[in-house]
């Protein structure tokens, strides 16, 4: 089950933000693997940083989303990357900075969750603490 998250980073740098997140063993089995990272910028927007990886879609597929409210509203990005690396037990997924209005810092939070193919069992694993809630949002994190 793809749901072991070992290590969750997140980097900010004068062009991109990377996330990132270690899994004690990402497999190329059945589960579709997700990792969710929520980033608060110093603009108080806060986006949703998506990356799926699943049989079919060993690439991933990513959604970027601000939050509006409660309410998700996608986000046109040209620029978004994502890297799947089973060989590294990695999922990673970045942003130009322009995206995100070029926030002087960032702070994040955030989930991996699995899916079983067939039976549908979900599985989450949170990244920064024990609280299934997980409202608890990195320090801030400045460009370097």
């Amino acid at each position: 089950m793809n749901v072991d998250v070992v290590r969750s980073t997140v980097r900010h740098s004068a062009r991109r933000v990377t996330a990132s997140s270690r899994y004690g063993d990402l497999v190329r089995n059945q589960d579709t693997a997700t990792v969710s990272f929520r980033i608060l910028t110093s603009g108080n927007r806060t986006y949703l940083l998506q990356l799926s990886a699943g049989p079919g879609n060993r690439k991933g597929r990513v959604v970027f989303e601000r939050y509006a409210g409660s309410t998700l509203v996608p986000v046109r990005c040209a620029g978004v990357r994502r890297s799947v690396q089973y060989v590294r037990n990695r999922l990673v997924v970045s942003v130009p900075r322009r995206c995100l209005k070029r926030p002087k810092w960032v702070s994040y939070t955030g989930e991996a969750t699995a899916i079983e193919e067939g039976p549908g069992a979900a599985y989450t694993d949170a990244l920064l603490s024990g609280d299934p809630v997980n409202d608890l949002f990195s320090p801030r994190i400045r460009r370097r």
